[in-house]
């Protein structure tokens, strides 16, 4: 798998893992407000309709036929499900169903309203189905309970509103992950436009061969930005221009007119160019580099240089033409040799044999001891195998 591949899933894998953990604890910080909420608001219904006048009296008469009409009007104007008013022997007054009033109230959870005189919720199954009901007890003149009041909220209502919140939150982790996707084929297509769709190793081994080559060059070669600013340079150009410094890495990005103010007139020429460092005279020229960061790029080299090196390519084809000459001259012995064998002229091939050892042995002894210069000698032995290759006699003057 490409590096751009694995980012991409590395990025939308802990994408993902980070959407449903944070789902997950939102969900049930959901779930938890909602329950909240759903108990304060009952509460508060409970408490202002056990204080109400018209359910005070009714319980202190013990009946009021109304009542449960009255108690019905409060409950449809609220999203309560269903308010009960019972007596202090939990017998209903009130309740949805006109069946069910006078009937006792189901549950245990009604007590501590009427024996503690509490105001609080709890989860429970009633008449109407499992449920969440807040109690409020209802005090007399005397301060005892005289009953109490029930607001309920069913768990199915209350399984409702949290689906539809859960689907909110859905559609928002969706909505994040199309945009996490999104950003990551983008940031896939930035990388394979960036690395030029090459992998990592590729472009290490690439900068390693591109270091190499640069390194194994004689001239110096050195690429400015557009304000003089170093982007790379090899070790010939660094020790040539006596450049400061440790390494030629340390100097990147750094002014070369501010390093090398000698070079300060040849920074604002085109094409070739002639300058001086510490005495030396150097010979290069400009190339323009195009590019997002476009420069120029600068190579020189000693005056010398291509002298020198048009010097050593004449040596050596001088080299090869006196090999040449002396190939066909014992190529030509050769023949003769093996002319003299196939003939059965023993004695005459190994009087040639020795014949050309000594003369060899004689002329080599002789322009040693004429010329002391080993080079000069060996230029004139060439011309002495040329001579003869020609049939032409080459007297040396002492």
């Amino acid at each position: 798998m490409k590096l751009r591949h694995q980012l991409v899933a590395l990025s939308l894998g802990l994408s993902l893992l980070l959407i449903l953990i944070l789902g997950g604890l939102l969900a049930l910080f959901i779930r938890h407000l909602l329950e909240n909420s759903l108990q304060e608001k009952g509460s508060d219904l409970a408490r202002v309709l056990a204080a109400d006048n018209r359910v005070v009296q009714a319980l202190q008469l013990g009946k009021d036929p109304g009542l449960r009409d009255y108690v019905q009007g409060i409950c449809k104007r609220t999203d309560a499900a269903y308010m009960v008013v019972t007596d202090e022997h939990a017998r209903r007054l009130s309740h949805p169903s006109p069946e069910l009033v006078g009937e006792i109230f189901r549950g245990e959870d009604i007590w501590p309203a009427i024996q503690d005189l509490r105001s609080y919720c709890s989860k429970d199954v009633g008449t109407l189905g499992p449920a969440i009901r807040c109690f409020s007890p209802v005090v007399g003149a005397d301060g005892r309970a005289i009953g109490a009041v029930v607001v309920g909220y069913l768990m199915q209502t209350v399984e409702g509103i949290y689906l539809e919140r859960i689907a909110l939150l859905i559609s928002a982790i969706g909505a994040v992950l199309g945009c996490g996707l999104l950003l990551a084929f983008w940031l896939q297509h930035l990388l394979r436009r960036t690395l030029l769709d090459l992998e990592p190793e590729t472009i290490v081994n690439r900068f390693a061969q591109q270091d190499l080559v640069l390194e194994g060059i004689s001239e110096g070669i050195i690429a400015l930005d557009g304000q003089h600013r170093i982007k790379m340079l090899n070790s010939a150009a660094f020790y040539q221009l006596r450049l400061p410094g440790t390494g030629r890495h340390a100097l990147l990005g750094q002014s070369l007119a501010e390093l090398a103010p000698s070079l300060l007139p040849a920074l604002s020429q085109e094409g070739g160019v002639h300058f001086t460092v510490q005495g030396e005279d150097f010979v290069g020229h400009w190339q323009e580099l195009s590019g997002r960061e476009p420069g120029r790029m600068l190579i020189f080299s000693r005056p010398d240089g291509t002298g020198s090196l048009g010097m050593q390519v004449t040596h050596l084809r001088q080299y090869a033409e006196m090999l040449r000459i002396q190939t066909h001259e014992f190529a030509n012995k050769l023949g003769s040799l093996s002319g003299l064998l196939q003939l059965g002229h023993v004695d005459e091939a190994v009087e040639l044999i020795q014949q050309e050892n000594e003369a060899c042995q004689n002329m080599l002894q002789d322009l040693l001891r004429a010329i002391e210069n080993k080079p000069v000698a060996g230029l004139i032995l060439g011309k002495f195998s040329r001579a003869r290759e020609l049939g032409v006699e080459l007297v040396l003057d002492p």
